[in-house]
């Protein structure tokens, strides 16, 4: 029998429990954190069978009103980038040209995004999620990868890179047209303050805000968001689904439990 390495252990552990930083202390669900202690987009499986994800709070925070409700990204793609210097294959880091300096790029701040390596050769294209980046110098970041370059890299290689889903997460009425957005998750607290760092639920069953009564018809079972204000509603074509309906509704009330299906 093959036992998992120290490496393997530690990943499972960390896929349950969180990617907790170091000298950080644990911080619970319910509970948000002024200073950050795990690494944005960590998972967590709860002891309550729900899955969390680790978040930054946007720049205007989430009130109380808008606890129970989907909460949106605004992360966007950062855009193109320029390797600097070359990379072998096998490597698993990458150097790429950023201007930010340590006060807009701390350490981690790509951790868990995503980058697009354009080879010259379409061939050699690669796509590769970033495990960690180092603070911004004014000038480069070096990326860490979960997994090594299939192929080499030139210097001067271009690409794109995107942060985490997780890295800047506010209620979804702030936006001058919030149907743009996607839903990240659901926080389970509020208020939560702006620029914090709180845990959201995105799979599970848990109880969403409505804006119009679920499950009085027959065979409406799936949800949807409803964009302006994080609330759920009956399932509508193009709008980002929440998943579908715990309970059974053939009763006059209306039900909010549902299964909710965002990052399991």
């Amino acid at each position: 029998m093959t036992h998992p390495t120290h490496v393997e252990f530690d990943t499972i552990l960390e896929h349950m429990l969180g990617q907790r930083l170091p000298g950080r202390p644990k911080q619970d669900p319910f509970v948000e954190s002024a200073v950050q202690n795990y690494k944005i987009g960590s998972r967590l499986q709860g002891q309550d069978a729900l899955t969390w994800h680790y978040c930054r709070c946007g720049a205007n925070g989430i009130t109380a009103v808008f606890r129970d409700r989907g909460a949106a990204s605004l992360v966007v793609p950062s855009g193109a980038f320029i390797t600097i210097g070359a990379q072998v294959a096998g490597s698993y880091t990458l150097v790429i040209n950023d201007t930010g300096v340590a006060a807009d790029r701390p350490a981690g701040y790509y951790a868990n995004g995503k980058i697009e390596i354009w080879n010259a050769v379409a061939a050699e294209h690669m796509h590769r999620i970033i495990k960690d980046s180092t603070v911004g110098d004014g000038t480069s970041i070096t990326l860490t990868l979960y997994y090594p370059l299939a192929y080499a890299v030139p210097a001067g290689t271009g690409g794109e890179i995107c942060r985490s889903i997780y890295a800047d997460v506010e209620q979804t009425n702030l936006s001058a047209d919030p149907t743009f957005e996607s839903i990240a998750c659901v926080p389970m607290m509020g208020p939560v303050t702006a620029l914090s760092y709180f845990w959201g639920v995105t799979w599970g069953m848990c109880s969403i805000a409505i804006s119009a009564d679920v499950g009085l018809v027959a065979s409406q079972r799936l949800v949807t968001f409803n964009h302006n204000d994080g609330t759920i509603h009956p399932y509508a074509d193009g709008e980002q689904v929440a998943g579908y309906l715990v309970p059974s509704t053939t009763g006059p009330a209306a039900q909010t439990i549902i299964m909710l299906q965002l990052d399991p």
